[in-house]
């Protein structure tokens, strides 16, 4: 943030990117928070205005620069005060003569009106320096002399810029723009007049309006207080910079800068941060990705949870959202407000209910569902989700790729609410894409089709009409993948144990068994076992037949499936040691048994982890 050197480079505009609940505005307000008092600042939410209000987004960022700020006073603004004026109302150009004395009372009224103005920016500017004046140069207490000499100080300094020779400079300006150009500024000025009025001329208004807010600035650091205090550009934060507004006048504020910097113009001290759903086009954009929450700042968010919670509450919570962090600050704050659902783990905190004006009763897990939908799935032109395509998009959230999200779609009727655009617009199956947000909705849609009745687009008969069309694709990893989330884990592990080898695949054992294991599960989230018990449980069955490593490959499945589920909870350690010990007993039989060695080694660790 500090101010550009002699060479002039203008600094770029941050931009920071992600979903809705990445924590843009979080970062963008707590950022105006820290330089509150430090250097003119302003924020302003691109969303809140529609793209031909430029001139009223203008006005915010400009009332906001010029509030009180220690060692810089209050910055002004009289090139866009005038161009602001001039455009407001329309001027009949029907004849010359009576237009540009229309114009000229614009401009007058504009003048008429600046004493006053100055007196207003004045206040505080000469209460600094008083203060600083009687604190150096005498022994007499400030406040005696403090206020006669406040009013005495203004009236001069007012009197001086609110002169004809001072305020026809900022008329000037709209002639030469810095740039000596030849024009008459009344001219400039009818000008911006009517493009104000045209419809298919407001970006020209509009650029012209950022250049002169540019301009302001640049004089504002470059004279006075501010000339003093260079260590920092002054700050615009605009979060939604993705809206058509924003985006529009990122692209002015690029363009301008760089026709600038061919003209020479010093650079103006100011620093754009900005927030946007996904990056934007510009060469003068440095854009970071909001990274999610890591382990270990979902641990410091969790913090203040209740003393009956679970310490490992935290990494359960991690282990859901991905560190999305609006989920995982809701899961948090939950917590911390009911102390039950803190004690029953992932499934009672997603069950619990919360406040909703739009709902009578809604859970935690019904907010999460709403919340994403709005945040991942807006049509174009902002449109929200038709909501009667949500138990369609249900139905294919079974799928693992696009292409069988497509099929689920063409083959269920009602499905067909679902198009494959707006499959596609979803991003829930695109991995360049697909943020930590995405891979959550996804896992709360497969919740809700778990939760359907018997029917014909059931949990059951979903993964089973999938099963059967990978296996007529000749797709083991599908077929079997589907197999396992129809609650087929003996079939599953059979044909993996005959896979072991190395025969008859295409692809690696170990990497068709990772696959396999991320299937869904549709168990409930609380059971009275551990995740040990119900490993051991769910493989008993298989525990005499041929071949007798047979039985360890099942082990390893169902350790995997369970861990895999993010509603497993928190006592994990046991079943990460038996994953780990059966890998190293199946080994031996394998093709590669160096990689299973390898996983047993990442299993030790995660026992570690979760102890």
């Amino acid at each position: 943030m500090t101010t550009p050197g002699a060479e002039g480079e203008r600094p770029p505009v941050l931009l920071f990117t992600g979903v809705d609940g990445s924590g843009k505005t979080t970062l963008l307000k707590q950022t105006g928070g820290a330089l509150n008092q430090k250097t003119p600042w302003a924020f302003v939410d691109c969303a809140e205005y529609s793209p031909t209000d430029l001139p009223e987004f203008l006005t915010e960022i400009k009332v906001q620069l010029s509030r009180h700020c220690r060692g810089f006073g209050r910055l002004r603004f009289p090139r866009l005060e005038l161009g602001l004026a001039v455009t407001k109302e329309k001027v009949d150009f029907t004849s010359q003569k009576q237009a540009f004395r229309q114009l000229s009372e614009l401009v007058e009224n504009q003048i008429r009106h600046r004493p006053k103005a100055v007196e207003e920016i004045l206040d505080g500017i000469v209460g600094d320096m008083v203060g600083e004046v009687f604190t150096a140069q005498t022994t007499l207490p400030a406040k005696l002399l403090r206020a006669p000499t406040e009013r005495l100080v203004t009236a001069v300094a007012s009197r001086a810029l609110s002169s004809p020779s001072v305020l026809r400079r900022e008329q000037s300006w709209y002639g030469h723009r810095d740039q000596r150009l030849p024009y008459p500024p009344i001219d400039e000025l009818a000008q911006l007049n009517r493009w104000a009025h045209t419809p298919q001329r407001l970006r020209q208004r509009d650029k012209r309006l950022v250049e002169a807010l540019l301009a302001d600035v640049r004089v504002a650091f470059d004279r006075g207080r501010s000339a003093r205090s260079r260590r920092y550009n002054c700050v615009i934060l605009l979060d939604n910079a993705h809206t058509d507004l924003g985006r529009a006048v990122l692209e002015h504020l690029q363009k301008l800068r760089r026709h600038f910097q061919t003209a020479g113009l010093a650079a103006e001290p100011l620093l754009v941060v900005a927030s946007s759903r996904k990056p934007l086009p510009g060469d003068a954009l440095e854009q970071h990705p909001l990274p999610e929450f890591t382990d270990a700042e979902t641990d410091w968010l969790a913090s203040h949870l209740p003393e009956e919670a679970d310490p490992r509450l935290p990494k359960l919570i991690q282990l859901l959202t991905g560190g999305y962090p609006a989920a995982a600050a809701l899961l948090v704050n939950t917590a911390c407000r009911q102390s039950p659902a803190a004690e029953g783990g992932i499934g009672a905190l997603l069950t619990a209910e919360v406040d909703d004006d739009a709902v009578a009763t809604a859970t935690v897990e019904d907010r999460l569902c709403h919340n994403l939908v709005e945040a991942l799935l807006k049509q174009p032109e902002h449109r929200p989700f038709p909501d009667e395509a949500l138990e369609p998009l249900t139905t294919c959230a079974a799928a693992r790729t696009q292409e069988e999200a497509e099929w689920l779609a063409a083959r269920y009727s009602d499905s067909g609410l679902v198009d494959p655009d707006l499959l596609w617009q979803s991003g829930l199956w695109d991995e360049e894409r697909a943020t930590a947000a995405h891979a959550l909705l996804r896992r709360l849609l497969l919740r809700r089709l778990a939760r359907r009745g018997a029917g014909q687009w059931d949990w059951e008969t979903v993964q089973r009409g999938l099963r059967d069309r990978c296996r007529e694709d000749g797709d083991v990893a599908g077929e079997l993948y589907y197999a396992l989330a129809g609650g087929e884990l003996p079939e599953a592990a059979r044909r993996l144990t005959e896979y072991l080898p190395g025969n008859g695949i295409a692809q690696t054992w170990l990497s068709l068994l990772l696959s396999v294991a991320e299937a869904p599960r549709m168990a409930p989230d609380t059971a009275p076992s551990t995740p040990f018990e119900r490993q051991i449980e769910l493989t008993r069955s298989m525990a005499g037949e041929s071949p007798p490593h047979l039985v360890q490959v099942a082990r390893v499945v169902a350790g995997l499936w369970l861990a895999n589920d993010r509603c497993t909870g928190p006592e994990r350690a046991d079943l990460h040691r038996e994953i780990a010990l059966d890998y190293r007993r199946i080994a031996v039989h394998g093709d590669q048994p160096v990689e299973l060695h390898n996983q047993a080694d990442r299993h030790d660790e995660l026992a570690r982890y979760w102890s």
